[in-house]
């Protein structure tokens, strides 16, 4: 039996496998050749540092003929994204997307957004390099969604929390310590609870989309109140795109959530 650090191509599949995957085919094709130009410059040493930044690893899997490298990222545990970079003197460069068949666990349209995310950052990172990503500065700092809003993008903060918190706080408000601790288990994350930052919490839970930078989805001890913090070096990436990691990790909180509870916690469909 193979493992995830060995390469099959029976264990992997691509976003048209997902059901009504076809659907996004077009956006990946259009970003991916948007970064193709600056992933063109990169040798496969200055990927591997990207790759560090979005907690990911440049794997030596030569899937095919003129496969320069193949980047491996884990978001969520069973959730593997494969992006692989070819190139070949006559017919040029071309990104190709392949995911582990465990992620089928993900929804399609979360499967699309991660990999839409990652896709963006590696480009971006490819043409303006890693400095500003790589700056440990802030990182002990806390900034709640709110006020992250009111930096990037203050006209539509009451829109933008709507879109990712508002349409989910009536699940994730359902959630107590005990669910919380469990869900954490499920997704080999730490939870936190009591006081924690000078923050009177009944539970946080920890996620690191990329290297020294945190998304904390929390319930205070109010129980009407649920809010997320990140480590303040969110600010050194393209803030907008940290938003939509925070709306993937709050649906797999209430997606664990449902499988503990039930049917005592209603689909999150139900709520979008």
């Amino acid at each position: 039996m193979s493992s995830i650090n060995d390469f099959s191509a029976t264990n992997y599949i691509t976003l048209r496998q997902f059901p009504g995957g076809w659907i996004w085919l077009k956006n990946i094709d259009e970003i991916s050749a948007r970064i193709i130009p600056d992933l063109q410059k990169l040798s496969v040493q200055e990927a591997a540092k990207i790759a560090v930044i979005l907690n990911g690893i440049i794997l030596p899997w030569h899937i095919f003929d003129d496969t320069q490298w193949v980047l491996r990222l884990i978001p969520l545990p069973n959730f593997i994204i494969l992006i692989i970079f070819n190139h070949d003197e006559e017919f040029g460069s071309a990104l190709k997307i392949f995911y582990h068949k465990t992620s089928l666990i993900v929804p399609t349209e979360d499967a699309y957004v991660f990999t839409e995310i990652y896709l963006e950052l590696f480009g971006q990172l490819a043409k303006y390099g890693v400095e500003k990503a790589s700056s440990t500065k802030f990182q002990e700092d806390l900034i709640a969604l709110p006020d992250l809003l009111d930096i990037i993008d203050p006209s539509n903060k009451t829109k933008l929390w709507n879109d990712i918190i508002g349409q989910r706080q009536a699940p994730l408000l359902k959630i107590n310590l005990s669910t919380a601790e469990n869900i954490s288990s499920k997704l080999s994350l730490p939870c936190f609870t009591k006081s924690w930052k000078k923050l009177e919490i009944d539970w946080a839970i920890p996620f690191t989309p990329l290297k020294n930078m945190y998304i904390i989805p929390l319930l205070f001890t109010d129980p009407t109140k649920f809010e997320v913090y990140y480590t303040k070096n969110v600010l050194n990436f393209e803030s907008r795109r940290i938003l939509f990691f925070t709306w993937l990790y709050c649906n797999a909180i209430i997606r664990k959530a449902r499988t503990i509870l039930g049917n005592d916690l209603p689909k999150l469909s139900e709520y979008l």
